[in-house]
């Protein structure tokens, strides 16, 4: 890769398109190793600069261009599957999470912005309506969590425990501020979280609509589970674009409404 960069200084075979609107970025973060990764992000910062600064300059992050679903190429190295097929699954998160940090730093995001606003902004100021790409992030990434905190038995002082009752506040936060139609019973829902068992009605939960006046609250609560014990960085990144996302379709609920 890197011969092959330094035959192309301008960087136009690292940036090239297919058919199917793949670059090399997004087959990286698919089928590459976070080394393999490491080195095609050097050759892109020594073709075109720092990547963080190019939006500023009227260019775009080329590892936030979508492919011809619209997946950035961190949304696909962070939602490939982590497991191998013999049960390699400590080995193969680790790369994960290292090609995770290292799209991070190089200013990578798992949605365009314009994606999240539309998705806000799509059923008007009345619920909050998830797509299903954003409802795949949060299944896997809070699913991550959950296995951890089965896999670890915590005392009443560790900080895993601490995780758990930071699980249990999200979901029984998520499920009172969920628009619950006749099929569900709100009365056996919030008996299953506030049990501890949110992340067995995650699917349900993840199908409800979402009361805008407590979307805000539900963000930082996901943010603070994300920062706890096991600090889920993909989770937070969701966080904070969803966050932008909300405040810059605030202006529109609120000129609607009035």
């Amino acid at each position: 890769m890197e011969l092959l960069a330094d035959l192309d200084p301008e960087g136009d075979s690292l940036t090239a398109v297919t058919a199917k609107m793949e670059m090399p970025a997004h087959y990286a973060a698919h089928y590459g190793s976070a080394r393999e990764v490491e080195t095609l992000l050097l050759c892109l910062t020594r073709a075109l600069g720092d990547l963080e600064e190019l939006v500023e300059l009227g260019a775009a992050n080329p590892l936030n261009v979508g492919d011809g679903s619209d997946r950035t190429s961190l949304y696909i190295t962070g939602t490939a599957s982590i497991l191998t097929e013999d049960g390699g699954f400590e080995r193969s998160i680790g790369d994960r999470d290292e090609k995770v940090r290292l799209l991070l730093d190089h200013g990578g995001q798992v949605f365009p912005l314009s994606i999240l606003t539309q998705t806000l902004t799509a059923t008007g100021s009345r619920i909050v309506l998830l797509t299903p790409e954003i409802k795949l992030c949060m299944e896997m990434w809070l699913l991550e969590i959950g296995r951890g905190l089965e896999n670890y038995p915590v005392g009443p002082h560790d900080e895993e425990n601490c995780e758990s009752e930071a699980s249990t506040e999200f979901f029984v936060h998520w499920a009172a501020n969920a628009v619950v139609d006749g099929g569900v019973s709100m009365m056996i829902l919030m008996v299953m979280v506030n049990a501890g068992y949110g992340y067995d009605v995650l699917p349900l939960l993840l199908d409800l609509p979402l009361c805008p006046g407590g979307f805000s609250e539900f963000l930082r609560r996901l943010a603070k589970l994300a920062r706890h014990g096991s600090r889920s960085s993909l989770l937070l990144q969701l966080h904070d674009e969803l966050r932008a996302a909300w405040e810059a379709t605030a202006e529109v609920f609120v000129r609607r409404k009035s």
